[in-house]
């Protein structure tokens, strides 16, 4: 099936146009996104949340680190009472 030069053309001019489209398309996609944390205040809320959740964790990391600290010295004081009575 022979085709004209004007159709190869005309092919090319629309494969070409939907490239352009396509590239356009992505191009004021990515124009529209916006930063979750920016310096004008629209992502403080978010920015003040991370921070405190940071913090949250840290305070109960520490919280059950004292509590695990004290159980052992507890453990080791009555493994010793324990020992001086077999001894005994």
């Amino acid at each position: 099936m022979p085709t004209s030069a004007r159709t190869v053309a005309s092919q090319a001019r629309h494969r070409d146009a939907g490239r352009s489209q396509k590239t356009n398309r992505k191009e004021t996609d990515m124009n529209e996104m916006q930063p979750m944390f920016n310096l004008h205040g629209g992502g403080g809320g978010m920015g003040l949340l991370a921070v405190l959740a940071v913090l949250w964790g840290l305070a109960v990391t520490i919280f059950w680190m004292v509590c695990a600290w004290r159980a052992m010295r507890a453990h080791e004081k009555l493994a010793e009472s324990v020992e001086q009575i077999s001894k005994k």
